[in-house]
């Protein structure tokens, strides 16, 4: 692979020969990328990398492993709670642990689908994957300050789109030029199946 781009300039006076002849050390890592069809199995449950395995260059990846910890958190949260509330502290049955888990993914999953297909875009234009995206990243992107449009009209609204831990009495969220859209929403649990106030059908199992 060296000797095949040996001749490729990183500055004017630089090459990949020179950089790889003064290289103390060196080391071949894999890109991964993909998403999960199946999240959870009735008492397990995955997130983060183990289910939506991200390209690093618009460092999405833990970012959007902190989104489906916090989703899930509020899920587990809600959970809990009701069965507290109704059973005194009874064991959660597998059924409703699963349809929590079923809603935390259907939460999640189209969040996670656009980061994931974002950072796989990013990432094949600045490694040239074809002649176009090296011909935007080499002359449209320099032209148009293309890093700066990126975050602006694609991560930014993804960013903006975050989850809250819904339960955690937090009133002083920072903001700057791009505000959360909702930073104090309620967001729908996963024990609540339909998308209003808890449903006891939702938790008939937990005792």
């Amino acid at each position: 692979m060296v000797d095949k781009y040996a001749d490729i300039l990183f500055t004017p006076d630089y090459s990949m020969r020179n950089v790889w002849e003064a290289r103390r050390w060196h080391h071949m890592a894999h890109i991964e990328e993909g998403m999960l069809k199946t999240w959870y199995g009735e008492r397990v449950v995955l997130l983060g990398d183990m289910v939506h395995k991200m390209t690093p260059n618009v460092g999405f990846g833990f970012n959007n492993g902190i989104m489906s910890a916090v989703a899930l958190t509020n899920g587990l949260q809600s959970l809990v709670m009701i069965t507290n509330k109704k059973y005194e502290g009874g064991r959660i049955g597998t059924e409703a642990l699963a349809g929590m888990f079923a809603t935390y993914e259907r939460l999640r999953k189209p969040q996670a689908k656009k980061a994931v297909e974002l950072a796989g875009l990013y990432s094949r234009v600045v490694v040239w994957d074809n002649h176009l995206y090296r011909a935007v990243d080499r002359y449209i992107t320099l032209r148009l300050d293309g890093d700066v449009l990126l975050l602006k009209f694609l991560t930014s609204p993804l960013v903006q789109e975050g989850l809250v831990l819904d339960f955690a009495a937090i009133t002083h969220f920072k903001e700057g030029p791009k505000t959360w859209e909702i930073p104090e929403r309620k967001l729908p649990t996963a024990a609540d199946s339909t998308g209003g106030e808890v449903n006891d059908d939702a938790v008939s199992d937990l005792h």
